[in-house]
């Protein structure tokens, strides 16, 4: 069975994202949250990705999520970016129940 509820598209979707930024950015993390990871029998509309960043790395995460938005994918990528101060201070990914899958292993803390 898939990680992800709704693959394989979910999951040719993620790793189009990986494809095009892993390597060139690693010291960011992305999570996957929303339709694309809750549970049933449904096709997500789109794959929602939090890409979360050190502070002082806003336009290398401009630039990620540029490239992000710029897939051509199905179901359509929506990215969001925050700031690993931001995210702490929303509690963002345990809020959403955020899914992170780069990098690879263990949730973050």
């Amino acid at each position: 069975m898939s990680k992800y509820e709704s693959a394989p598209l979910v999951e040719s979707v993620l790793e189009q994202v990986l494809a095009c930024c892993s390597v060139r950015f690693p010291d960011v993390e992305l999570y996957v949250f929303g339709s694309a990871v809750r549970r049933g029998d449904h096709q997500p509309g789109d794959v929602d990705i939090l890409l979360l960043y050190k502070g002082e790395d806003l336009a290398l995460a401009h630039d990620l999520c540029k490239s992000i938005r710029e897939l051509l994918t199905y179901p359509p990528i929506d990215v969001l970016a925050l700031s690993q101060d931001e995210e702490r201070e929303t509690d963002f990914i345990r809020t959403v129940d955020a899914k992170r899958f780069w990098p690879p292993g263990a949730e973050a803390a």
